[in-house]
């Protein structure tokens, strides 16, 4: 049976998606749970149009991102305060990190950055900004606030 997907579901494809399921499937829990619905001729043209249009965005997409992720520095540095052992009142996340970038006047959406630790101490720590076609290595140093 063919749906199309709602919203974005693990495992099974994302928004707008048109799949192949099993009906027992799909009825009893793509479509009650509002993760699909079922197809039908008007809604399968109404997709195949709206696909055609996100596929000549996310060309445009591709372009913004790499030239995005080109202008990132290979350092970002962020100063915080800490206490008497060196370590951070809090620990260092995305948002706080891409609101640094964004004062570099670089606008990058926190979803972009992965950190593989949790940094909450003073010193240099690689971060990733990664997308599904790009991705760039970052030193981000942490220093003590004065």
């Amino acid at each position: 049976m063919k749906v199309i997907l709602k919203q974005n579901v693990k495992n099974l494809g994302k928004k707008d998606e048109v799949i192949e399921v099993k009906p027992g499937f799909a009825y009893n829990n793509l479509i009650p749970g509002g993760f699909a619905t079922e197809i039908t001729d008007s809604k399968l043209g109404v997709i195949q149009n709206k696909n055609k249009k996100t596929k000549e965005d996310k060309i445009k997409d591709k372009k913004y991102i790499r030239e995005l992720f080109l202008k990132i520095p290979k350092q970002i540095t962020i100063t915080e305060k800490v206490n008497e052992n060196n370590k951070l009142f809090h620990s260092i996340k995305q948002k706080q990190i891409a609101e640094a970038v964004s004062l570099l006047g670089i606008d990058i959406d926190s979803s972009f950055i992965y950190i593989e630790k949790e940094i909450k101490s003073i010193g240099e720590f690689d971060i990733i900004f990664k997308s599904m076609e790009f991705s760039k290595k970052v030193l981000l140093i942490i220093k003590k606030e004065i």
